[in-house]
Order: structure tokens, then sequence, then C-alpha cells
């Protein structure tokens, strides 16, 4: 019989994506397993596309609305919607908040089937990175074999001081220690990139060839996402997108979103300006299609974002520019090529950038 697997984590792009690590370990533990992933169904795209899920689920869409509520028997004596659902899978993994320990008791009257849940996110205070938490807290639990994991974070070395940066107001945080630190608990194993399928490969290459997309090498640009607090300045993306594309020949592509007209418009105009041509935009793509356009990508420099994941999980060497808002320690992208530095130092970022993609050889 085949097993029928579950994993629940309802949240943004980068949360979800960040749960790629755990499903890797669930694959691994259950390799004939016919795994499904209850999250938002359009930021789970990237990972239905490669393959590494069987179905999706919407995690925000009934049942799961009655997750935090006591099961109900029918006077009928048949379960509610929710847990009828659930009977059919086995093992289950809950990554969701339980204040008053509702969705626990829910898994606990499912008698048959192997049940975890623990919160979303590390405790409180613990910069433990949230794709490592995930993983971690579902290995020691199951303790079937799955790999240990090694998510491996590059960054600055540079020691804890104020943020001087005038175009973000939260100058009284600090740069979070020790970012090159190992990653505590289990090492975790920077998961293979996603490659999409054929057809969306094929789609990928079709948007690009209508917005004019030449094949020269593209940089992959994206000055939105996250809020405010997380846009990178235009002048460190600016001097990073300039010193690429003219050491590489690249051409600049502008990713947007509906919520990034702001940054993407001072990006774009500071751009053209010393560009002197008008810079290409892909608009709002579906992110499978994203994926496939960024593991074409010759290089990603972007802020703290989903994006940003899905960048450095789709294989692009891939730049993260982190402010004050940010903390790298849980929130850096993971992937064979990815790495971050502080906004403030654009020098940084440019050697770092240079090593991502052997610019400096």
């Amino acid at each position: 019989m085949t097993t029928r697997a579950l994993l629940y984590r309802s949240g943004a792009l980068g949360d979800t994506l960040l749960c790629l690590p755990t499903l890797d370990a669930l694959r691994c533990a259950y390799p004939d397993a016919h795994i499904t992933f209850a999250a938002h169904p359009a930021y789970a795209a990237p990972l239905m596309g490669d393959g590494r899920i069987e179905a999706l689920l919407d995690a925000g869409a009934p049942p799961f609305h009655l997750l935090h509520t006591a099961p109900a028997i029918s006077l009928a004596g048949e379960d509610d919607e929710l847990t009828s659902l659930l009977k059919s899978f086995n093992p289950i993994i809950l990554f969701t908040r339980d204040p008053d320990g509702a969705a626990s008791k829910r898994l606990a009257a499912l008698e048959e089937a192997e049940t975890f849940i623990a919160q979303p996110f590390p405790p409180e205070g613990s910069r433990q990175h949230v794709a490592e938490w995930a993983l971690s807290a579902h290995v020691a639990h199951a303790g079937h074999g799955a790999p240990k994991a090694n998510i491996s974070i590059s960054g600055t070395n540079e020691s804890n001081q104020s943020i001087r940066i005038q175009t973000v107001r939260h100058t009284h945080l600090k740069r979070p220690k020790d970012t090159r630190a190992p990653l505590s608990g289990s090492q975790v194993t920077a998961p293979a990139p996603l490659k999409q399928s054929p057809k969306i490969q094929q789609d990928a290459a079709n948007y690009l060839k209508r917005i004019g997309a030449p094949a020269a090498p593209l940089l992959a640009i994206h000055p939105g996402g996250g809020g405010r607090p997380k846009w990178p300045p235009t002048t460190t993306l600016l001097a990073l997108a300039l010193h690429y594309c003219e050491k590489l020949e690249a051409t600049p592509l502008l990713i947007t979103g509906p919520a990034d007209e702001e940054p993407t418009r001072a990006f774009a105009r500071a751009f053209e300006k010393a560009w002197g041509v008008e810079i290409l935009r892909l608009v709002s793509p579906p992110l499978d299609i994203l994926s496939a356009v960024l593991a074409r990508a010759a290089a990603y420099i972007g802020g703290d974002s989903g994006i940003a994941h899905l960048a450095a999980l789709s294989g692009a060497p891939s730049l993260a520019l982190f402010g004050p808002a940010s903390d790298p320690a849980r929130w850096a992208p993971i992937g064979p090529r990815a790495a971050f530095i502080f906004w403030d130092n654009p020098d940084e970022g440019i050697k770092k950038l240079d090593e991502l993609t052997d610019l400096n050889v």
C-alpha cells in the first residue's frame, strides 16, 4: 500500500520554500511515498513543478479552517471534514501555532497515524535558521534515518555595530553577532536545486521571448518584497547591478510584483539613467515559471524576500542584501550558490557576487 504523507505549513513564500529540506527528509524516509503539501498553492507551485511533492492542498481553505477546533462527530457517527481528510494520511506533519492545544488533540485522536506537530518558527530569541528548525524538529521526532541537513550561510564577518542607513529608520537595531558561525543544532545539507518540468521551462523561455530578453546572460534583480524595511537601498542595488552588467556584459532583468511598484520605479529610474537603456521587466509571473527563469539567470541580487529564497533554491548564484530589519541567522537564503551581505557595504557585495559567479578568477 502506498504511503500517503502530509506536511502542513501555512505562511508566506519564504516560509513555504524553506520547508524544502524537511520535504526532502520526508522523501528520504519514505522513498515511494505520495507526499501532499498543504500550503499556499501559488507559493508551493515551484515545489510541485520540480516533482518534490505529488499533490497540493490549500492550507488557507476548508477543511483546514477546523484545524484549531476540537474534532466533531455527527449524530450519525461520521467524522468532520478535516478528520476524514487526515485519516487518509500517515504520517502527518503539522507546523502551526497551537496555543490551546486543539490541533494536538485532533492529531491525538488519529490513533493509527504517526503524527507530529511543532511551532512554525524557532523559539523566540533563538537565532536558529528557520529551515534548520523545521528539519531538526521533524528529524528529532521521527528518528527514522532522515539525513542531517547542512545549511551553510555565507555572509560578512564584520563586527557587531549599529546600522546607519538613512533610507531605513531602524538605526537603533544592531547587526546580529557571529554571522559566519555554524548554525545551531543539526547541520542541514543544502537541498538539490529546484528543476522545473520541461513544460514549465518552455513556458519560461516563452515569457522571456515575449519581453524581448536576448540570449545574453541575465542578471535578475528584485528591488522590493518583504515590506519597506526590507527594501535594499537603491544606491547599493545599483552599484552591484552596474558592476555585474559591465563585467559580464549581462542583460538586467527586473522582477516585480504587485507590492513592488515603489522600489521598482526608483531602481529602474536610477539604472536607466546610468545605463542609458530601458530595463527589461518580468511582471508577476507564476512562481514555477519564475523559478525556471531564475535557474537560467547568470546571477540574482535582491533584498530579504521570498524571491531571494526562490532564486537560491533554483540554483542561481544569489546575493541577498540584508538590513537592520532582517536576521540572516534565521532568514539567509539557502542553496548551493547563495550568500548575503549587509546592505551598507556594497564593496563586500561586489566581492561576494564575483565569488558566487566565478568572476574573481
